[in-house]
């Protein structure tokens, strides 16, 4: 899911696409259980698997750390949030 979001004459175009579910699935991990471990409430969690959420990068930093610890690998914010964090920019004609 993209959003965009204007800027003065800028367009900010974000995409929401998250694989948190498919990760957090194969950590054998509620919902619940991953919000307590990523210090978030399990409404966010919801919300960015449907893609109404975008986390912050600190959010996404916790997600994957609990993630991480759980799956006994390293899990990093764009395996699990690509594209998530790169903004792509387009100035806005006139």
């Amino acid at each position: 899911m993209q959003t965009t979001e204007r800027r003065g004459n800028i367009i900010v175009m974000r995409d929401k696409t998250s694989k948190l579910k498919e990760y957090r699935s194969a950590a054998g991990l509620s919902q619940e259980e991953l919000a307590e471990k990523a210090k978030v409430c399990r409404a966010h969690i919801s919300g960015i698997e449907r893609g109404d959420n975008a986390p912050s990068a600190s959010c996404a930093g916790r997600i994957c750390r609990a993630l991480s610890e759980t799956l006994g690998s390293r899990i990093h914010t764009w395996d699990v949030f690509p594209g998530q964090f790169k903004d792509v920019l387009a100035k806005v004609e006139r």
